[in-house]
C-alpha cells in the first residue's frame, strides 16, 4: 500500500507518529510523510519525508498525493482546514483523518465551531484516539462515512523495564496542566500529606506554588524520553492522571498510560469508562478515587503482588498496544476504507449508467 501522510512538525508528533509510521513501513508499505517546516531529525525508518515551506509548495506534491492508495491527514496541523480540503480534492484513494485528541475536537464542535475549521469533515474514514460512545457522536457531527478507533501506541523497544533501586513510593510525570491539577492534588499531593514517611515525586515543567507541597514530595524537571524507563523503575507506583474531558468521554487512554506499562511500572489511576477494557483492575492496574485509597495501596501492597501486576500490564501492552500491533490495525482499517471507496464509486457509476 502507498500511504501519503500530512503530519504536524516532528516536535509535535514524534511520540505519536514516528513508531507507528516505522512499524507501518516495516510491514512492506510505502510511506510518504509531508510536513511543514524544516527538520534536522532523520525521517522515520523506512519512510520518505518531504518538508514544505508553504501551501503553494505543498501543492507541488499533488501527483504523489493523487497516486497514493490512501491519504491520511493528521489533526494538529497549522492551516489544517485548508490542507485537509486540498488533500480531499487531490486524493483519488481513500481519504482518512486521524484525530489524536478526539474529546477536545468534539467539545469544540458541540460548542458551535464547524468541523471544517479543523478540516475534519467529509472523509471516507475518521480515525479517533478515543473509542466507545464518542464514535457515534463523531459520525453525527462530522461528515465522515465511518468513525473507527485507533488508540495511541508505544514503542516497546524504547520503553521497556530496566533495573534501578526503588527511590519513591509514588511518582507522576508530565508537564503542568491546569485540567489535571485537581487529580494530582487529590491522588498524590494529599496522600503525601497523610503519609509523611512515604516518598513522592513529580517530574515535569511548568509547576508553580510548590512551596505548599509537603516536604516528602521531590520536584524534578523534564525527564527526557531516554531517561523515563529509569524514572519508572525508581517508583513503586506511577500515578496516571487522565485529563478530565478524556476521563468523561471514556475509552481514551493517553500515551503515558501505555508508556508506563511498557516500562513495567505498577500503575494507579482514577477509574474511567473503558479503563477496564484496556487493563484489568487489580490484576494489571490499581484504581483509586480518594487520598485514603492511595495511601492504603502504598502501605498494603505486597511487593510480589505489585511486581506481578506490573509484569501483567507490560504483557498486555506488548500484545495489544505496541506500535507493531497498531500498524497492523491501521493497515486493516485502510484496506477497508479503500474497499469501501471502490464500492461507492462502482455504485455511483452503476446509478449514472
Amino acid at each position: 500500500m502507498r500511504l501519503a501522510v500530512l503530519a504536524p512538525p516532528p516536535a509535535a508528533r514524534d511520540a505519536t507518529w514516528r513508531p507507528l509510521l516505522e512499524a507501518f513501513a516495516g510491514r512492506g508499505n510505502d510511506v510518504l510523510v509531508l510536513e511543514p517546516g524544516l527538520s534536522e531529525q532523520s525521517p522515520p525508518e523506512g519512510c520518505e519525508r518531504v518538508a514544505y515551506r508553504n501551501l503553494f509548495e505543498l501543492k507541488s506534491f499533488a501527483p504523489e498525493v493523487a497516486g497514493a492508495d490512501a491519504v491520511l491527514v493528521a489533526s494538529g496541523l497549522d492551516d489544517g482546514a485548508v490542507v485537509g480540503r486540498w488533500a480531499r480534492r487531490t486524493a483519488t484513494g481513500a481519504k482518512v483523518f486521524y484525530d489524536v485528541d478526539a474529546p477536545a475536537t468534539l467539545a469544540e464542535i458541540e460548542r458551535g465551531r464547524p468541523a471544517s475549521d479543523e478540516g475534519a469533515d467529509d472523509y471516507d474514514l475518521y480515525l479517533s484516539d478515543t473509542g466507545g460512545p464518542i464514535l457515534r457522536r463523531l459520525e453525527r457531527r462530522v461528515r465522515a462515512r465511518a468513525a473507527r478507533t485507533l488508540y495511541r501506541s508505544v514503542d516497546t523497544e524504547t520503553f521497556q523495564p530496566c533495573q534501578r533501586p526503588l527511590k519513591w513510593d509514588l511518582g507522576y510525570i508530565g508537564a503542568y496542566d491546569a485540567d489535571r491539577e485537581a487529580v494530582i492534588e487529590r491522588l498524590l499531593i494529599e496522600p503525601a500529606r497523610r503519609a509523611p514517611r512515604r516518598t513522592f515525586v513529580i517530574a515535569g515543567s511548568g509547576y508553580g506554588d510548590i512551596e505548599r507541597w509537603p516536604a516528602n514530595i521531590e520536584r524534578l524537571g523534564e525527564v527526557p524520553e531516554t531517561s523515563r524507563p529509569a524514572f519508572y523503575a525508581a517508583c513503586r507506583f506511577i500515578l496516571n492522571a487522565a485529563r478530565p474531558d478524556r476521563a468523561e468521554a471514556g475509552f481514551s487512554p493517553g500515551a503515558g498510560l501505555f508508556e508506563a506499562a511498557a516500562c513495567g511500572a505498577a500503575m494507579i489511576a482514577e477509574p474511567w469508562p473503558g479503563l477496564s477494557s484496556l487493563f484489568a483492575p487489580g490484576r494489571e492496574i490499581q484504581t483509586a478515587r480518594t487520598p485514603d485509597e492511595v495511601v492504603r495501596l502504598l502501605f498494603w501492597s505486597p511487593e510480589l503482588e505489585r511486581r506481578r501486576m506490573a509484569d501483567a500490564a507490560r504483557r498486555k501492552v506488548v500484545a495489544h498496544h505496541s506500535a507493531e500491533r497498531r500498524a497492523e490495525q491501521l493497515e486493516d482499517l485502510l484496506h477497508d476504507a479503500c474497499e469501501g471507496r471502490a464500492r461507492s464509486a462502482w455504485a455511483g457509476l452503476r446509478a449514472a449508467v
